[in-house]
């Protein structure tokens, strides 16, 4: 008799197995797009299906699991702030690539209050700052966008400002009003930056208009951010970081990273992989970075992650289905459940807030959507309490967004369902 259940079970479990195959199949038919899918049951260590999962797919933002488990091992919840060394009654100071001063989305004093109560005379240096202000692969027509913000050794309120007119016309931080051009033209409401320069032409029209934007940083210019903010004088400089300098830390590294994996926030990402090549070499670099990191930690990957960029922006990024899962799988072995809390909850919170709604989530799991793809890698929870790791990445469909996702949404759903 248990030889007979036995049987049954597998027939059961190949049937299923081959409905959601048969969706997938419908997928690429129905969107004319590259579908890779893969499920695995970590208790057991067994693969639930394999659609094509060894095939290479563009992330977007699901690059940001990778700079999400480097963070995790090498920084935790300690965030190097800032160097610095004082020399008689200066103190010199240099970024540390940490992206949270004065950012409105995971603020920290730290740096500004240690700066502001010091009474030394203040001098920047930007000079171990050794990347481009963009990655590879980021598309050019974006670069005016809070999302697209430059990298930089010390970004201060995230190196975006926000501009409204939803009670009377308003700029934030008010240092950037002196960028701010004001055309005639009254037929829209709009903001653009001209390209290759810090001017932002605003129509004022007739409809209510908020927007943050990405301005080009320079060392100079966060030494002038600074002298306005801290309302005390900040020299620039261009010093090599002292060998003997100090680190100040600030302990917001879970913050960082829940609003990173949660609201897919680009900036954090790219400026943590800076952190961590400042640890490593001394230099702000990502290239770096992403060397030591592979080297370190991915060696095992069933297949070599082509990976320029900590947040998923550029195109050139290419990762498969599997190497997705191997990651994830290792982020649960390593932290069990409670990784959990770091992704977007079905229904709840972040990029799944509209998705995967039930009375209690079952989807936990970091979105990755550029135009004409999305993907969704992370963890199932089933309606019997059972984990799944999974990764489901479709890229080139030709239609929008929104039916992909509800197909996708569906075929989670019935494996929630009868597992």
């Amino acid at each position: 008799m248990n030889f007979i259940r036995a049987i049954l079970f597998l027939v059961l479990c190949s049937c299923s197995v081959s409905k959601i195959e048969r969706s997938l199949i419908a997928m690429e038919d129905e969107f004319h797009d590259h579908t890779g899918f893969l499920i695995v049951d970590p208790s057991s260590n067994k693969t639930l299906l394999d659609y094509k999962s060894d095939k290479y797919f563009t992330p977007a933002s699901n690059t940001k699991i990778l700079t999400f488990y480097a963070s995790l091992k090498l920084l935790g919840d300690s965030i190097p702030a800032l160097y610095y060394k004082e020399i008689g009654d200066s103190l010199i100071f240099w970024g540390t690539g940490d992206p949270s001063l004065l950012y409105k989305e995971a603020p920290s004093t730290k740096a500004y209050d240690f700066l502001k109560e010091s009474d030394k005379h203040l001098y920047f240096s930007a000079a171990n700052f050794m990347d481009s202000k963009y990655a590879p692969g980021w598309a050019w027509d974006d670069l005016e966008y809070n999302w697209s913000a430059e990298k930089s050794s010390m970004p201060v309120y995230g190196n975006t400002f926000q501009l409204s007119n939803e009670i009377g016309f308003k700029v934030y931080p008010q240092f950037f009003e002196g960028f701010i051009i004001t055309a005639d033209s009254l037929n829209e409401t709009k903001c653009v930056r001209l390209l290759g320069t810090n001017n932002f032409v605003y129509n004022p029209g007739p409809t209510l208009y908020s927007e943050d934007f990405a301005f080009g940083t320079s060392g100079q210019l966060t030494a002038d951010i600074l002298y306005d903010t801290l309302k005390r004088k900040v020299s620039y400089i261009d010093n090599s970081l002292s060998k003997d300098h100090k680190v100040l830390y600030s302990k917001n590294g879970t913050e960082l990273l829940k609003v990173m994996m949660q609201d897919s926030d680009n900036m954090i990402a790219e400026q943590l992989l800076l952190v961590i090549s400042g640890l490593q070499t001394d230099t702000l670099n990502t290239v770096l970075a992403i060397k030591n990191i592979k080297s370190t930690f991915f060696k095992g990957m069933h297949d070599e992650p082509k990976w320029v960029d900590g947040s998923g922006l550029s195109r050139y990024n290419a990762l498969t289905p599997r190497s997705l899962v191997w990651i994830l799988t290792k982020l649960y072995d390593e932290y069990g459940e409670s990784i959990l809390e770091y992704f977007p909850a079905g229904g709840e919170s972040g990029t799944l807030k509209n998705y995967y709604k039930a009375d209690i989530p079952y989807v936990f799991a970091k979105t990755g959507t550029m135009t004409k793809h999305h993907n969704l890698s992370g963890y199932l929870k089933t309606k019997k309490g059972k984990i799944f790791i999974f990764s489901f990445m479709n890229n080139n469909y030709t239609t929008s967004s929104l039916p992909v996702k509800r197909k996708m949404e569906e075929l989670l759903y019935d494996i929630y369902f009868n597992n």
